[in-house]
């Protein structure tokens, strides 16, 4: 294959990774933002649910922080992918002594985390949280005193039964 070729080939890829990179950023700010609108919608109108809905709602948050968490981990596998090819490339391809690093990047001074490390402790902190609030919401509406009561008169009523 020439020169010319892998040169081509490296700056698509290099450019697929940046989009990727970008797509991780875009997941990461729909998230926030789709939990706080979620988690808002519902503590507004939590007064108005039926035990049923509310725990069913209650969950919303958690499983939106979740699913996208795992959509960006396979993003991430996907630029770890591109990245091994493009090491594989560059170990056939270029001459001795040029393309990957083949050292260790000095570790960060301790004093402050890069934005990536900060997004995944803010992910996965959002994660918990709202993993805590579907908890303490579900046990809001199914253990509130009569709600139990409330839903088996509504199961029995709508059988046509005698209370």
């Amino acid at each position: 294959m020439s020169e010319q070729f892998h040169l081509h080939e490296y700056t698509a890829l290099r450019f697929e990774i940046l989009e990727k990179s970008k797509q991780i950023d875009g997941t990461f700010r729909f998230m926030l933002a789709a939990v706080a609108a979620s988690t808002t919608w519902i503590i507004s109108n939590v007064g108005s649910m039926n035990s049923i809905g509310g725990v069913a709602v209650a969950w919303v948050p958690f499983f939106l922080s979740f699913s996208l968490f795992w959509h960006r981990k396979d993003v991430g596998r996907s630029i770890r992918r591109i990245g091994g090819y493009i090491y594989r490339l560059e170990e056939h391809a270029a001459d001795h002594g040029l393309g990957w690093e083949h050292h260790i990047p000095p570790k960060n001074d301790g004093k402050s985390l890069n934005w990536y490390s900060s997004a995944k402790v803010i992910w996965r902190v959002v994660i918990a949280l709202t993993f805590l609030f579907g908890l303490l919401l579900s046990a809001h509406f199914l253990l509130l005193p009569g709600a139990i009561l409330a839903q088996w008169r509504g199961v029995v009523q709508g059988m046509g039964l005698p209370i």
